[in-house]
């Protein structure tokens, strides 16, 4: 049975390529054992190349953050999701926001976690992981942003204007004693990662209502 395998193995968190699951099993009979356990519900088909324990049979909860990072290569979590994280907003939010580059257009994926979803930030290359940092929860690691990295990221994603601190703590529900938290280093280091200009004049708005 794939899923005592899997288990044994301490593959029961997470997520699996198919050359994963078919190196992990090998010989032959990979493909029909992975069919098998489609068709038992044990493993749920995400996309072509990529399926996703069944919570059912998690020993331990499913980590969403670290899933979302092994759906789509070169991605962090951002946005909303972030600010909820590290308690900047007090929503508790439902949908996995993420950040990628060099990609097209936005993606989605509907999993029984919930919805992923993936929107791409326009930077340098060489900063995208600039204010990105590794956690940990459920014994697995994730990159998520820093909150000023995730306000930044939504700035330029919602495209907003700076029109006052009272944007950040009426209509996103931000504590100023949160905003208070970020230091002058903090904003010279995320101001460089963005070329669009919105984004740059908000943030320097946002530091010299701050006084940093």
């Amino acid at each position: 049975m794939l899923i005592e395998k899997l288990q044994a193995a301490g593959f029961d968190v997470g997520v699996f390529y198919h050359q994963e699951l078919a190196r992990f099993l090998g010989g032959s009979e990979a493909i029909e054992i992975i069919n098998q356990a489609l068709n038992k519900g044990e493993l749920i088909k995400i996309k072509p190349d990529l399926y996703m324990l069944s919570p059912k049979y998690a020993t331990v909860q499913l980590n969403e953050y670290a899933i979302a990072n092994k759906l789509v290569n070169n991605s962090y979590v951002s946005f909303e999701t972030a600010l909820s994280y590290h308690q900047w907003i007090p929503e508790r939010v439902t949908i996995i926001a993420s950040s990628i580059i060099d990609s097209k257009k936005s993606l989605s994926y509907k999993t029984p976690l919930g919805l992923f979803e993936y929107q791409t930030v326009s930077v340098n290359p060489f900063n995208f992981f600039t204010g990105v940092y590794r956690f940990e929860n459920n014994g697995k690691p994730f990159l998520m942003a820093s909150p000023l990295r995730a306000l930044a990221d939504l700035i330029y994603e919602r495209e907003w204007q700076w029109v006052g601190i009272d944007f950040l703590n009426d209509g996103l529900r931000i504590e100023e004693d949160a905003l208070e938290e970020i230091e002058s280093i903090d904003f010279d280091e995320i101001i460089m990662v963005y070329q669009a200009k919105w984004v740059q004049v908000f943030l320097y708005q946002l530091r010299e209502a701050l006084g940093k």
